[in-house]
């Protein structure tokens, strides 16, 4: 279970419509707004934890949608991991430190400084550490495909954040089951 553990976050939109420009009242006071790929979007993000050989949930939080994702990292990873994989949006030289405080061996892919290219070995090193990776991506899939859980059901953070402990641990139970007969 502590051998590698990949960390990612995804959008939950809100129950609620997104209240309009300087409108004090309705939507959710709790969640927040953020854009990706140019697209808006208002709610909340859950950031997770899971084991690369068994993709059992570590660790959750739920945050407001604006939280970046590397704010939550050190939240959702123990540290008692021999390494840690996430994209590179948690990519900084102040969190490659931190693993290396930790004894963590750093996966996280590396994202070019501003106007430089990265290294072909680098590239490689990410395209590598990507097709580990992609394995929590199930976890997101098993969530808004199976357990219907494509936007969060109820206003505020804390039935929330209960809503989302319940899907993980569903979806630990799933896949204890699934590991057991095997």
């Amino acid at each position: 279970m502590k051998t590698c553990t990949l960390v990612d976050a995804t959008l939950l939109p809100a129950a609620r419509r997104a209240p309009a420009k300087g409108d004090q009242t309705g939507g959710d006071d709790d969640a927040g707004y953020t854009v990706k790929q140019g697209q808006p979007h208002y709610g909340y993000k859950a950031h997770i934890a899971v084991d690369e050989t068994h993709t059992l949930i570590r660790q959750v939080t739920l945050t407001a949608a604006n939280v970046h994702d590397g704010k939550e990292f050190e939240n959702v990873v123990k540290g008692d991991e021999e390494m840690v994989m996430a994209d590179k949006a948690y990519w900084s030289r102040a969190r490659s430190e931190w693993c290396g405080k930790q004894g963590v061996a750093n996966g996280i892919l590396r994202k070019p400084s501003r106007g430089q290219k990265l290294r072909p070995a680098t590239v490689r090193v990410n395209r590598l550490f990507s097709s580990i990776r992609c394995k929590i991506e199930k976890v997101f899939g098993w969530w808004k495909r199976c357990a219907g859980y494509r936007r969060v059901r109820y206003v505020g953070h804390e039935p929330n954040r209960l809503e989302l402990e319940f899907k993980c641990i569903c979806w630990n139970l799933k896949r204890l089951a699934n590991l057991s007969a095997a």
